[in-house]
């Protein structure tokens, strides 16, 4: 990989980091401001699930939506709605910068699988940032301490279903275009939200 496309890679997920704070942060202001968690995910989804079926049709690549229905993507969209219900369901319930802290292990754990599942090779190196990593997180979220928070366990199983979600896009086919798995993840993310907002929650008109 070139020095440019390497440098561009380290912008993208800088400014991707950047989108997800924003949008973490209006979500908990949304749901503060009184509208229910669920709602508050099954607008977020179907705005951007029009947004990315527009990206799919500039770019050509309607003719490949018909792959958002292989097993993987569905697995990857299955444990990508379940990691965000954790996370919104425990935003109100705990500080952000704990919450996100708590899912920053993810990585580690994405690292753990590829070892157990894949038999990718971990050097003493990176053990030794794994059992960091885990003792950061297990410290934000003091499990069993009086003063700890009782959302910190739904951020752990969070955590837990994000890194089933980057192990399962490993497994998606190389030839699926990535906005097509976005989008079933969208939707899947949307359908599941509104069904649970509408058995579950007292819907609430947004205002301005």
């Amino acid at each position: 990989m070139s020095g440019n496309a390497n440098a561009a890679g380290i912008a993208a997920m800088v400014l991707s980091g950047v989108g997800f704070v924003i949008g973490d942060t209006s979500m908990k202001l949304a749901i503060s401001d009184g509208l229910p968690p669920m709602e508050v995910l099954t607008i977020r989804g179907a705005i951007a699930s029009l947004l990315c079926l527009g990206a799919i049709v500039a770019l050509r690549q309607a003719a490949s939506l018909h792959h958002a229905l292989n097993r993987w993507v569905l697995l990857r969209a299955a444990t990508e709605t379940l990691a965000l219900f954790c996370f919104i369901t425990a935003l109100p319930r705990m500080p952000q910068g704990d919450l996100t802290a708590i899912f920053q292990i993810s990585p580690l754990l994405v690292v753990l699988g590829a070892a157990l599942l894949f038999g990718e090779r971990i050097g003493p190196a990176k053990f030794v940032v794994l059992a960091l990593g885990f003792a950061g997180a297990m410290l934000v979220a003091q499990p069993g301490a009086v003063t700890g928070y009782a959302a910190a366990p739904l951020g752990m199983v969070g955590a837990v279903l994000v890194a089933a979600r980057d192990l399962a896009a490993r497994r998606t086919p190389a030839g699926i275009p990535t906005l097509v798995a976005t989008l079933a993840t969208l939707v899947m993310v949307m359908v599941s939200a509104a069904v649970v907002s509408v058995l579950f929650e007292t819907r609430v008109m947004p205002s301005g």
